[in-house]
């Protein structure tokens, strides 16, 4: 029984590092430009952010001005 003792925080941690590195593995980045200055960005700046597997930006600050880019269209995203 003291052998699993040990193994139980050593298979947690190997599936957390497993997990993380899968999310990782699904991050795209996406271009987009603003519009106005935002973030001490001024207006016209291109930037690239990271995506997650669903599509919505990881940093919650961007995720939150695209919400807000719906309304104000302060933010449109670059095609290529």
């Amino acid at each position: 029984m003291k052998k699993m003792a040990y193994l139980l925080p050593l298979l947690f941690c190997l599936f957390t590092v497993n997990a993380l590195a899968d999310k990782a593995a699904y991050r795209e980045t996406a271009y987009i430009r603003l519009n106005v200055a935002l973030h001490g960005y001024p207006a016209g700046t291109i930037l690239q952010i990271q995506l997650d597997k669903n599509g919505k930006p990881v940093d919650g600050y961007w995720a939150n001005r695209l919400r807000d880019a719906a309304i104000d269209n302060c933010i449109t995203f670059v095609t290529n």
